[in-house]
């Protein structure tokens, strides 16, 4: 950043100085910022000064990353009521585990009789009497697109 003076500045020399002078830090990092041609010649100078560091990407930037898009951090999704989607993917992934699980979010009450019959034991009829009663809810049917 060319501010040699920081280096011997006491509220900044060392790192619990700056939590505690984080003001000053703040503005010395805009300021720098603030002064360089662009974002990409900011990154060059950081990178080329072994900085790590990243663009913050704006929500369509992250979208249409190449890289997001690969890895599936952001995924294409088939809603049966809103049709098809782009949304977050889950951005950790395991070598032993599928790339693309399906995300298709029931209905209310679509899995009722799955989930009574299979796991609980409840009767085909016992879980229709529990509909009839209310005691068991349901989304209206709804078409797919």
């Amino acid at each position: 950043m060319g501010r040699t003076e920081l280096i011997s500045d006491p509220r900044v020399n060392t790192s619990p100085n700056r939590l505690q002078h984080l003001d000053i830090v703040v503005e010395a990092i805009q300021g720098w910022l603030g002064s360089t041609e662009s974002d990409d010649v900011a990154l060059r100078k950081l990178r080329d000064a072994r900085i790590p560091v990243a663009p913050v990407l704006s929500i369509e930037q992250a979208v249409n990353h190449p890289h997001l898009r690969a890895r599936h951090t952001v995924r294409k999704i088939h809603d049966r009521v809103l049709g098809e989607f782009d949304a977050p993917g889950f951005p950790l992934k395991f070598s032993a585990f599928p790339e693309d699980l399906p995300l298709v979010a029931p209905f209310l009450g679509e899995n009722n009789a799955e989930v009574l019959e299979k796991y609980l034991g409840y009767s085909a009829d016992r879980v229709k009497q529990l509909e009839a009663e209310g005691i068991l809810g349901k989304a209206p049917v709804r078409n797919e697109r």
